[in-house]
């Protein structure tokens, strides 16, 4: 959240305005509505560590950032990120957003899942804790 409070997904209300990375630099971003929620429906997640040690678990179709070969930022479906070839943009100790390798990748079925349309349609959170 902006003011420095972590929410959990399932928590975010529309108008809740959070932190966020456009591709170069952090930014505000605004919630506009839950497209989709279900806290006990079950689907395959996709958890990926990076060398940095964040976390993060999205559902297969979910978009998310990547550095593309040539350093710039594309966005990919989660089920198609690759160890070895793809890099996540994480927050650093530091507050600086930086690029860090996936390391390992493990596939499960988790229950709940959640599909927030944002104003930017985008939901990139700073410190990996969507679940």
């Amino acid at each position: 959240m902006i003011d420095g409070r972590r929410q959990k997904i399932g928590r975010l209300r529309t108008g809740d305005k959070f932190t966020a990375f456009d591709g170069t630099n952090l930014t505000t971003d605004e919630m506009i509505l839950m497209l989709d929620q279900s806290a006990f429906g079950e689907a395959v997640f996709y958890t990926f560590q990076t060398k940095s040690n964040h976390m993060i678990s999205l559902t297969g179709q979910h978009l998310i950032p990547v550095q593309s070969s040539t350093g710039t930022i594309i966005y990919i479906p989660a089920e198609q990120v690759e160890v070895g070839r793809d890099s996540l943009y994480v927050l650093s100790d530091d507050g600086i957003v930086i690029v860090s390798p996936v390391i390992q990748i493990s596939i499960e079925t988790k229950m709940g899942y959640f599909a927030p349309l944002t104003m930017s349609g985008k939901l990139t959170t700073t410190a990996f804790k969507l679940n």
